[in-house]
């Protein structure tokens, strides 16, 4: 969509943009006729037949910033994304009104239902609004960002609204028969950059250089709030990072993005117990920095109703890499500080971590 991509004369090509975003409204809205009765339950069925949901998408926004001479997470690209998706989401909204022109209307359609969410107050232009009013809506959900790992790769772009994951990396690939390979992947639009401006890749200059691995959070965030502002269903979307996470930084992550109203947010430590899809040339795959694995207790009263009789039972649980282990005792209180007493690993023992009672079988 880019015209004279890599230069500073890069310019969007809206009008095409529009075509096509028309254009798979409508092949969307067409698979759901071809295939929406090949879903296993009757309940799946009838959903497809009421609602229409379609979930339009995009993949290639990082080689979309570099095209046009913007760095991933910037004001400047921000700006830009703004614009891109609103004119995205009335663009489909235009193109699924148009069709219940010709097909109708979902059959649970209601305009006054629509027309009153924040969504479509926020989000809908006037003269969109006007050709729903007069024409409803074909599909009840437009837009959806899948994370599109495979089809990107196929395709040799960026995927979803993911930055760049490095600008080459190592990718595993496990087979249906567990057969482990790995690929050396070199990123195409950072290549292409690197020849229009005549340098080696890695001397791209550092707005050129923005991956996961050295995207602030923030910034990434930001990034998906301004998308989700106008998709009405919710991104796939993994905040990679590196081995010196800690446990505050992956809570802020998740408080941030519920913050600023993101609808999913997935993270993802580098060298944790499960190894990542993605991972750099020849890294090693050692956590450097190891969480201390939590421990949990769960308090719960059980009433019996035929004698009333009420029990109370704490259920201690320990998490580790190979899963968790609940033990469940009834309530009792420590003889010596009056804390709880939990089982761990066949001894009962005060749940104080300053208090030495325990009693263990022999």
């Amino acid at each position: 969509f880019v015209k004279e991509a890599f230069t500073e004369n890069a310019d969007y090509d809206w009008n095409r943009f529009d075509f096509v975003v028309s254009e798979m409204i409508g092949a969307l809205d067409e698979l759901l006729t071809m295939l929406g009765e090949r879903h296993a339950l009757p309940e799946q069925r009838l959903h497809v037949k009421e609602y229409r949901e379609v979930g339009l998408g995009v993949m290639g926004l990082a080689d979309l910033a570099l095209s046009m001479r913007l760095q991933y997470g910037s004001p400047e690209f921000l700006k830009f994304l703004d614009v891109l998706m609103r004119r995205m989401i009335n663009t489909a909204t235009k193109a699924t009104a148009l069709r219940a022109k010709d097909l109708g209307v979902f059959p649970k359609y209601d305009y006054e239902k629509i027309a009153a969410s924040k969504f479509y107050k926020d989000t809908i232009d006037a003269d969109t609004d006007e050709l729903v009013k007069k024409y409803g809506m074909r599909n009840s959900r437009l837009l959806s960002i899948a994370p599109t790992g495979s089809i990107s790769n196929i395709y040799g772009v960026s995927g979803g609204v993911e930055p760049f994951f490095q600008i080459n990396y190592t990718r595993r690939i496990v087979s249906m028969f567990d057969e482990e390979k790995t690929i050396t992947v070199w990123e195409k639009t950072p290549m292409a950059l690197a020849k229009k401006m005549g340098v080696e890749p890695e001397k791209l200059p550092a707005w050129a250089l923005v991956t996961s691995q050295n995207l602030d959070f923030i910034d990434r965030a930001n990034v998906q709030a301004t998308i989700q502002k106008y998709v009405d269903t919710a991104i796939s979307s993994t905040f990679n990072l590196n081995n010196s996470a800690t446990v505050e930084d992956v809570m802020n992550i998740y408080t941030t993005a519920w913050a600023k109203g993101l609808k999913g947010a997935t993270v993802f430590r580098d060298r944790c117990a499960k190894i990542g899809i993605l991972a750099g040339i020849n890294e090693n795959t050692e956590d450097l920095n190891p969480a201390t694995p939590p421990h949990v207790h769960v308090e719960e009263k059980w009433t019996n109703k035929k004698t009333n009789e009420v029990k109370e039972y704490v259920t201690h649980i320990s998490l580790s890499s190979s899963g968790h282990i609940p033990e469940k005792i009834e309530k009792e209180l420590c003889p010596l500080c009056g804390d709880v007493l939990v089982k761990k690993q066949g001894c009962i023992q005060c749940n104080n971590p300053e208090c030495v009672y325990e009693k263990c079988a022999i």
